[in-house]
C-alpha cells in the first residue's frame, strides 16, 4: 500500500498574519519533494502477491486498489484539507472513483473538492491562477457530488476548502484510487 501524505493549508483572512507568497512556494516545494521522495520509496516495496526480487516491486499487480479517503474530514472556513497520491508508471488504467456530502445548514454547506495534478497544485497555490484542477474545472463549490476520473500516471492532489462564511464544514467522503496492468 502507498504512503497517504497529508498537508493542511489554511489561508489566512485579511487583518491576520500574511504569509508571503515566498515562505508558501518554499513550504509547497518542500511538500513536494517530500512526496515524490516518499512515494518513489514506497512504490517499491513488496506488494502482496507479487513478485519480488529481494523485498522490492518488479511488476505491478494485474489490479489493485486503494482506499485514498474515507470517513469526515473538518474544513475550517478560512483554508482547505489536501491529500496526496501516486498513480504508478506502467499502469494501464487508473480510476478515482468516489463521493462527497457536506453537512451544515442549507445555505452554508457547500464546499470546493478539487482534484490537482501536483505540479498544477504547487503552481495555483503559488497564486498562477490559470492551472485548473482535473476535477471541477470550474472552482464550483457543492453540496454534493461524485467524482469518476480517468488519471494518467503521477502525483495528485484531493483538495477540500470551505465554501462557507466564518463556518466550518464537515464533509463525509469516500474516495477510492483503481489501476492495474
Amino acid at each position: 500500500m502507498f504512503p497517504r501524505i497529508e498537508l493542511c493549508v489554511n489561508v489566512p483572512a485579511k487583518n491576520k498574519l500574511q504569509i508571503s507568497k515566498k515562505t508558501t512556494a518554499t513550504l509547497v516545494a518542500i511538500a513536494v519533494i517530500l512526496t515524490v521522495l516518499s512515494v518513489s520509496f514506497f512504490s517499491r516495496l513488496q506488494v502482496k502477491g507479487q513478485s519480488t526480487n529481494g523485498g522490492w516491486l518488479t511488476e505491478l499487480p494485474d489490479s489493485y486498489t486503494q482506499t485514498i479517503l474515507s470517513g469526515e474530514i473538518a474544513v475550517h472556513h478560512e483554508g482547505f484539507q489536501c491529500v496526496g497520491f501516486c498513480v504508478p508508471d506502467g499502469v494501464s488504467y487508473a480510476y478515482l472513483k468516489g463521493n462527497f456530502t457536506s453537512t451544515g445548514n442549507a445555505t452554508n454547506a457547500a464546499v470546493t473538492v478539487m482534484v490537482w495534478k501536483a505540479e498544477d497544485f504547487s503552481n495555483w497555490l503559488c497564486g498562477r491562477q490559470s492551472d485548473r484542477p482535473e476535477y471541477n474545472v470550474d472552482f464550483m463549490p457543492a453540496v454534493s457530488g461524485n467524482i469518476n476520473l480517468t488519471l494518467a500516471s503521477g502525483l495528485y492532489y484531493v483538495s477540500i476548502g470551505s465554501a462557507a462564511y466564518n463556518q466550518t464544514q464537515t464533509v463525509s467522503i469516500k474516495l477510492d484510487l483503481s489501476y492495474g496492468k
